[in-house]
């Protein structure tokens, strides 16, 4: 654990990282906002299978404004 590194990415900046290529020793906690009626139908958790062989997908529903304004 010497040289370990973690980074807090934002989904625009994990595809750019996806696309530009991942480092080796990788590992990934993705949070993701699971289906429900407010989610838009073409919402998709990023696909890190090609890769990273080890990530931990997490279903967490996102703060929506209309709840906060009550």
């Amino acid at each position: 654990m010497k040289n370990t590194k973690i980074k807090i990415l934002s989904r625009p900046m994990a595809e750019q990282l996806i696309k530009e290529g991942f480092p080796t020793n990788t590992a990934v906690i993705s949070f993701y906002d699971p289906k429900t009626k407010r989610t838009p139908t073409d919402y998709l958790p990023l696909d890190y299978s090609s890769v990273c062989d080890h990530v931990f997908m997490v279903p967490l529903h996102d703060i929506d404004p209309i709840i906060l304004e009550r």
